[in-house]
């Protein structure tokens, strides 16, 4: 998994995968989609929602615009490579057993 992740251009240790935490699957995470979509982490924090303007306070939202626009890249992302139970459960608390599976 290392040496694939290695060629692939993103960078994961030993450690990382054996004790995932939230940040560290996140970036990898980016990585890929940035990768095989070509939707840098730069994307989805400027991504812009047509309805932000019916909000009293739309700056509240702008976070999570971009959080739901990653989540279902990544979904897509995982389906298109066959892990259809993906979920976000894998991001948020990732565990080894079942990242080593994704």
């Amino acid at each position: 998994i290392l040496e694939c992740m290695s060629e692939l251009g993103c960078s994961l240790t030993d450690e990382q995968l054996t004790k995932p935490t939230t940040d560290h699957i996140s970036r990898v995470m980016e990585q890929l989609l940035d990768l095989f979509m070509g939707f840098s982490a730069d994307d989805h924090s400027q991504m812009k929602f047509s309805g932000m303007d019916v909000f009293d306070h739309p700056e509240i939202h702008e976070f999570s615009i971009g959080q739901l626009a990653f989540n279902r890249s990544i979904w897509k992302l995982m389906h298109a490579s066959g892990v259809h139970d993906f979920g976000h459960k894998d991001i948020a608390k990732p565990e080894y057993p079942r990242l080593r599976m994704i």
